[in-house]
């Protein structure tokens, strides 16, 4: 019999790898957002 937590594990690793590609998304929108108003 599989224990749930192993599905719970897995969902955690889910929403942590989404949670650090939006992070990275974000930060990298930021920065270029950043440079462009630096430009002008």
């Amino acid at each position: 019999i599989r224990s749930p937590s192993g599905m719970n594990i897995k969902w955690a690793c889910w929403a942590a790898t989404g949670a650090a590609l939006g992070i990275l998304l974000v930060q990298s929108v930021w920065s270029q957002e950043g440079k462009d108003q630096g430009a002008t």
